[in-house]
């Protein structure tokens, strides 16, 4: 290979590797970092975690992740989080969403 070759693929690889490692492992980091935070701040311990679920939103560019808890069954938390706006929480019973009558409700 000559010299030229060597730069353009790295003129071309180095940035695209740079954009897949930021949009997916420390992407994926901050945003349960952040919501981590946020469900402690809710009250919420990693103890009544039933299952948690990873999801990169693709649309927003930011990360989903839904959260079942043993202390409120059949209640699904869905943490959004795109780095712009931070954590919005929905929560979801049976397919429909609610927004009274749960243990953790949303922060202001």
């Amino acid at each position: 290979m000559n010299k030229l070759t060597i730069a353009l693929t790295l003129f071309i690889s180095v940035p695209i590797l740079c954009f897949i490692l930021y949009e997916y492992p420390v992407e994926k980091h901050l945003a349960n970092r952040e919501i981590e935070e946020y469900m402690k701040n809710q009250g919420i311990s990693e103890e009544t975690i039933e299952s948690k679920k990873y999801l990169k939103d693709y649309k927003q560019g930011g990360y989903e992740i839904s959260v079942e808890l043993m202390d409120d069954p059949g209640i699904i938390y869905q943490y959004s989080w795109v780095k712009s706006r931070g954590v919005v929480l929905l929560v979801f019973k049976g397919g429909s969403g609610m927004d009274t009558g749960v243990k953790y409700p949303p922060l202001e």
